[in-house]
């Protein structure tokens, strides 16, 4: 870890991004942008974009914020019981075809089969950053951006409003997709012989 900088380390529970397997570009991409772009194009027929305003997009953060605040403590707990958990299968390599993470060891880069033990450690550790980040960065939008987004053009206003409710709502999306990946893992597979 001596070689590591301190980026790559705090930047560490994104790792789970990069993990290879069939069905994760699906989870983690394409179908939280389905979700968003469709709740884009609801909210965008329900709502005129002319009147997306502080109101709307302040009770929108306000909902988020009081939601996702809650969740780093549940994901940080999930991921203390997934690392503890005592049975033995947990440590096996996943069944075929194994999830897989390019990881560094020294200046050469291996590629590992993931354990269902690492493969959800690394899932929640994501999720307990990805709760974090979208919390500042709806506090963010609470404080800095609604305040001053009266004094933007309108134009650039219901340009920049969209692109930041796109951001936060494909982050909420990802969560919660991830979120439910995770409870099938612990909920179901992990008390299913392996196959």
């Amino acid at each position: 870890m001596k070689n590591t900088s301190m980026i790559e380390v705090l930047l560490s529970p994104f790792s789970y991004l990069s993990i290879k397997h069939e069905q994760k570009r699906f989870v983690d991409w394409t179908l939280p942008i389905i979700v968003t772009l469709a709740c884009m194009l609801l909210s965008a027929i329900a709502i005129s974009p002319s009147r997306i305003g502080a109101p709307i997009l302040g009770t929108l953060l306000s909902d988020m914020l009081s939601f996702t605040q809650n969740l780093p403590g549940f994901y940080i707990a999930a991921l203390a019981a997934i690392a503890t958990f005592n049975k033995i299968s947990m440590d096996y390599v996943m069944p075929k075809p194994a999830p897989t993470l390019n990881v560094k060891e020294g200046k050469k880069s291996i590629k590992i089969e993931m354990t269902r033990r690492r493969f959800l450690c690394l899932m929640f550790a994501f999720l307990t950053a990805q709760s974090i980040f979208l919390c500042i960065i709806l506090m963010l939008g609470k404080f800095i951006y609604i305040p001053t987004m009266q004094d933007i053009q309108d134009n650039y206003r219901i340009a920049t409003t969209f692109a930041y409710m796109f951001v936060i709502l494909f982050m909420f999306f990802q969560i919660v997709i991830t979120t439910f990946w995770g409870i099938f893992y612990l909920g179901y597979k992990l008390h299913k012989p392996e196959e």
